[in-house]
Parts: structure tokens; C-alpha cells; sequence
């Protein structure tokens, strides 16, 4: 008897791991099927209740992106444009992160 090797194929080819392109279609489908959502935390408190540094250990703990007023107006001061940095008074100088004239609003 002959073997059929095209069912052989198509379970190897069903059992594969899927290419990496497809993440995000693969945590949707997960995060649906188990009735997940996402969670996202504000840690607040007053001046030296070591908000900021709870708030920095639970993100490393989790391996998630840390938050803050200095680094979102960091991230959004380099996608302005030069010219506009240099009307804000956000210019580098020598190497120096444009945000760091925010340094500490916010926090």
C-alpha cells in the first residue's frame, strides 16, 4: 500500500510554531480566548512615598515599559521638528537628551 505523504505535510505544517510576523494575531486570539484584558496601573502618591520607586520595581518585576512625565515628553520632544525645539527652548547641547530641560516636571 502506497503512504500518502501530503496529510504527513499538512500535520507538520498545522503543528509549526508560526512565524514571528504573526505575534500579535497569536496574543489577540490568546487574550480572547481566555478573557483577558490588559492592564494598566497609575502608581501615585505624595511627595516622598516612594511612589516613583514602586512604580519602577513593579514594572521591572513584570518586564514592562516604565512611565513617566520626563519620558513621554522625552519620546514626543525627538519626533518634533528642530526648528520647533529650538523655539521651545528644547535644544541638545553636546549629546544631551532635549527632555533634559523637563527634568523633574511632573514627577
Amino acid at each position: 500500500a502506497a503512504h500518502d505523504d501530503s496529510s504527513a505535510d499538512a500535520d507538520a505544517s498545522h503543528n509549526s510554531p508560526p512565524l514571528v510576523g504573526g505575534m500579535p494575531a497569536i496574543v489577540a486570539q490568546f487574550l480572547e480566548a481566555n478573557n483577558l484584558t490588559p492592564l494598566r496601573v497609575v502608581i501615585r502618591g505624595p511627595p516622598l512615598s516612594f511612589a516613583d520607586e514602586l512604580a519602577a520595581a513593579t514594572a521591572a518585576a513584570y518586564s514592562l515599559p516604565l512611565l513617566t512625565p520626563t519620558t513621554l515628553l522625552s519620546d514626543w520632544i525627538h519626533k518634533l521638528p528642530e526648528e520647533l525645539r529650538r523655539e521651545l527652548g528644547v535644544e541638545a547641547q553636546d549629546g544631551e537628551d532635549p527632555a533634559a530641560t523637563f527634568k523633574g516636571l511632573g514627577e
